[in-house]
C-alpha cells in the first residue's frame, strides 16, 4: 500500500516504518512559509517587546516601519517566486491592464456621475466627496 500521498504521519510499507520522513516534510513546510512563521513570532514579540515600537523607541519605527520595511517584506517576497512564475504573470499582461483601466477610469467614472446625480437631489456634500476619494 502507497502511502505517499495517504496525508499521514507515519506509515508502513514493505514492512518499513517512516517516521523522519514526516519530520523532514514538517520542516520543508515551515521552510516554505517562513514568513507566515515569522510573521506569528513578530505578533507574540510585540506585546512584551512593545517599547522598542513605540515612536520614540530603539526601532523609530516612523521612519523605519512605513517604507524601507514595506519594500522589504515586497522585496524578500518577489525573491522567493520562481522565475517561471514571473513570466508567466508578465505574460498575462493583458489582465494587468484591464484591471488598472477598470480601477483607475472605469469605476471613478461611474462614481462620478453617481455623485452627480446625488448632488442634483440634494444629498450631503461631505458623503458626495468621500464617494469620490475612495474610488480614486
Amino acid at each position: 500500500q502507497d502511502l505517499a500521498g495517504a496525508g499521514s504521519e507515519c506509515g508502513e510499507v514493505n514492512g518499513v516504518v517512516h517516521t523522519s520522513s514526516t519530520a523532514f516534510g514538517r520542516c520543508r513546510s515551515l521552510q516554505r512559509q517562513w514568513f507566515l512563521c515569522c510573521m506569528i513570532a513578530a505578533i507574540g514579540l510585540a506585546f512584551p517587546l512593545r517599547a522598542f515600537g513605540r515612536d520614540s523607541g530603539v526601532l523609530m519605527p516612523q521612519y523605519t516601519v512605513k517604507l524601507p520595511g514595506v519594500m522589504l517584506i515586497f522585496l524578500s517576497q518577489g525573491l522567493c517566486l520562481e522565475p517561471s512564475a514571473i513570466t508567466k504573470a508578465f505574460r498575462q499582461f493583458h489582465i494587468i491592464v484591464f484591471t488598472a483601466i477598470f480601477s483607475f477610469v472605469v469605476y471613478p467614472a461611474i462614481v462620478m456621475v453617481i455623485a452627480s446625480f446625488l448632488e442634483s437631489m440634494g444629498y450631503n456634500e461631505y458623503f458626495r466627496v468621500g464617494m469620490i476619494v475612495t474610488s480614486v
